[in-house]
């Protein structure tokens, strides 16, 4: 089986969340033939200088963060990585910023709620990388 691999950027506050989802989505990945380096961030000021050393693949990002939220993440790293894959994840599908960021045409990928299914996120980003 021809393996592909990946570079994923995961965006999150909550360390389990993070967590948890790195080793799922490994897990799944793997099973599609996806080999996946996936690093991590705590928040928007972690994953800046990260997006300006590493071109991702996929970026993983949570919109609501103690530090600074997803959508002012976002349209930093969109600023100097215009082509950036960014998913939204988050437990707030109803946040107002998350419509403003797909109308300004800053995320060019899809909105996934919380909890997510990990084999739908992993089927998409097979479809999209």
């Amino acid at each position: 089986m021809i393996k592909k691999r990946i570079k994923i950027l995961v965006v999150e506050d909550i360390e389990v969340v993070r967590q948890t989802t790195i080793d799922c989505l490994k897990s799944e990945l793997k099973d599609l033939a996806i080999i996946a380096d996936i690093h991590q961030a705590a928040d928007g000021f972690d994953a800046m200088p990260l997006c300006k050393q590493i071109n991702y693949d996929i970026i993983l990002m949570d919109m609501i963060m103690k530090k600074i939220h997803g959508e002012e993440t976002i349209k930093k790293i969109k600023s100097f990585r215009e082509d950036a894959k960014i998913i939204i994840v988050s437990g707030y599908e109803d946040n107002e910023a998350i419509p403003r960021c797909v109308d300004e045409k800053l995320v060019n990928v899809k909105v996934f709620g919380k909890p997510v299914s990990f084999i739908q996120l992993a089927k998409y980003i097979q479809e999209i990388v």
